[in-house]
């Protein structure tokens, strides 16, 4: 189970960036 604790981690680590690369293709999407 330490494996998927490191995993969310991660995760909670990488949101602002994941959450900047969804805003972009949300974005691209309604744009085009």
């Amino acid at each position: 189970m330490k494996n998927k604790e490191e995993i969310i981690k991660k995760i909670k680590e990488n949101l602002p960036f994941l959450k900047e690369t969804f805003n972009v293709k949300i974005i691209g999407l309604f744009g085009s």
